[in-house]
């Protein structure tokens, strides 16, 4: 009995350590279960987290992503599209073949994606121009990379397109930029040389004027040659306004009262022309160099003349207006005040491909004799150099508008006088300071026909010499600024330095702030810019010496 007794209680005790046990397991295995539920959780909470933010991602990024089948065909597509093409997600069950334009380009790129395809590797970027839903044109930068699955076979493309519109503009107008650049250096430097050889001319005809009267037979010939010194001299101050080659003399203007004298002196010949203007009261002045901005408005109302064969209307409008930066920006252009002046016509409008080259030197659609292709372009040119802005908007058969910016200015404008000028004789010292053998030739005839002893200089060293000899006798030197070795601005420097009191007179084929801007900072007496008569040189001199 006892020994039964004792199998039973081991017996029990045995399975007691068995229900044990397997609680312990239980228990083991359960907190494992928690733990790994607990793991599924996070890892679920993490995804979805995950998702979120790449939800985030591709609805606020600046670019449209997508996803499409081999057939090209949009399976899924970002919020974006409704910004970019105006179609909302679900409505962009098309291609892209659906979305672009004709372009000829368009096919090639998505010709390339076929490619893609078919090679199973990454392509590069390209570029396709689109239709949107309200009619725009919009310029898409494509980056696309086939989806593969397990066996290596392309299932889908998945893309990203950015909107490269406004980039592409300022990059061309970059490209613009520095194309206008480099040839306004080209022309800014023939326009130099050409100026000194017109000084040559212009030197020899007046010598010979001073000889003769109206009487003889040879005057008229002569008068003639001066006027065409005086219209090939208008020719290079074109290219220098393109060159962006100085302001020359700039002061307040009123731009309204030079509006009304540009367009009374262009409808005297042409008939045929209605001009319309109207002009906003009280408008701000504008710091020009009258002259240059008067060529750019004659060579507009000339430029839509052209345009208008069988006659139209001109409209001219003058306004202040506020710029912001959102609009300067596009134009590398100052926010500000500025007067806003446009011309329109009525004429047959500027096809889309010639009018990014209306401003380029020498381009022209008019035949051969009819034209230089210079008048556009000195206009950019000034406008440029006025720190202003200028901008085209034409249509085929729809007319033409330049819409003009420039900086406006509270300054007063001063009362325009026209001086008769003439000759008048001189007495004294003159230092001729150029490296020009034609030049010094004729300036040195010419001055001493106007009554002055005359000292030569062909250098800026030797100038330096001859002053310091004879800087008694010398009442003004005449210097250009142009020249090899020691230029005109050092020259004068070292030629201070002898005499603080010194009377120069800077002459130079550029005008007076391209030859050097330094001269605009600098204690001077005066500026001419070649080809000059002699008529204006005596009255300068005369001006500086004081007996004027």
């Amino acid at each position: 009995m006892v020994t039964e007794l004792e199998d039973a209680r081991k017996e029990a005790e045995y399975y007691r350590k068995i229900a044990k046990n397997t609680g312990d397991q239980f228990l083991r295995e359960t907190e494992e279960l928690s733990t790994l539920v607990n793991r599924i959780r996070g890892v679920e909470k993490a995804l979805r987290e995950g998702e979120e933010r790449l939800r985030n991602i591709i609805e606020h990024s600046n670019e449209m992503f997508y996803l499409c089948d081999i057939n090209q065909k949009f399976i899924y597509v970002s919020p974006k599209s409704q910004e970019f093409l105006g179609f909302k997600p679900d409505d962009m069950k098309s291609t892209w073949t659906d979305l672009i334009t004709d372009n000829p380009d368009n096919r090639a790129g998505l010709e390339s994606t076929v490619k893609a395809i078919e090679s199973a590797i990454k392509q590069k970027p390209y570029m396709i121009e689109c239709r949107k839903k309200d009619g725009n044109k919009i310029l898409l930068e494509i980056d696309e990379s086939p989806v593969l699955d397990e066996q290596g076979r392309v299932v889908a493309i998945a893309g990203a397109a950015r909107d490269v519109t406004g980039r592409e503009k300022l990059e061309a107008d970059l490209r613009q930029a520095i194309k206008m650049e480099a040839i306004g250096t080209l022309a800014g430097g023939i326009a130099h040389d050409f100026n000194n050889l017109l000084m040559g001319i212009q030197g020899r005809a007046s010598l010979m004027l001073m000889d003769i009267d109206r009487f003889h037979p040879f005057y008229d010939h002569l008068k003639g040659i001066e006027e065409h010194i005086q219209s090939a001299s208008d020719l290079t101050k074109q290219l220098l306004a393109f060159a962006r080659k100085g302001k020359f003399e700039v002061k307040p203007v009123d731009m309204n009262g030079l509006i009304r004298h540009a367009s009374q002196m262009f409808g005297r010949t042409k008939k045929d022309i209605k001009i319309n203007l109207l002009l906003q009261q009280d408008l701000w002045t504008v710091e020009t160099d009258r002259s240059q901005m008067e060529q750019v408005f004659l060579n507009l109302l000339i430029n839509a003349w052209h345009a208008m064969p069988n006659g139209g209307e001109i409209f001219i409008r003058s306004e202040n207006r506020m710029l912001d930066i959102d609009f300067t920006h596009s134009f590398s252009a100052l926010p500000g005040n500025y007067v806003k002046i446009s011309v329109s016509d009525t004429g047959m409008g500027i096809d889309e491909n010639i009018r990014e080259k209306i401003f380029d030197p020498f381009f022209t659609t008019k035949e051969m004799g009819r034209g230089t292709g210079l008048g556009l372009a000195s206009v950019y040119g000034i406008i440029k150099n006025h720190s202003g802005i200028i901008d085209v908007q034409s249509k085929r058969g729809e007319g033409t508008t330049f819409d003009i910016y420039l900086p406006g200015s509270n300054k007063e404008a001063p009362e325009v006088k026209r001086i008769d000028e003439k000759a008048l004789q001189g007495a004294g010292t003159i230092l001729l300071v150029d490296d020009e053998p034609m030049i010094i030739n004729v300036g040195k005839a010419l001055l001493e026909r106007l009554g002055y002893r005359v000292i030569i200089a062909e250098n800026g060293m030797a100038a330096i010499e001859l002053y310091e000899e004879e800087k008694d006798r010398i009442d003004i030197v005449i210097l250009d600024i142009i020249m090899p070795g020691m230029n005109g601005i050092e020259t004068y420097k070292r030629l201070k330095k002898c005499n603080p009191e010194i009377k120069v007179l800077f002459s130079s084929g550029y005008s007076m702030d391209e030859s050097s801007p330094e001269i605009m900072k600098l204690d001077t007496n005066g500026f001419i810019q070649k080809p000059y008569k002699f008529e204006k040189l005596s009255q300068k001199l005369r001006t500086m010496m004081g007996t004027n």
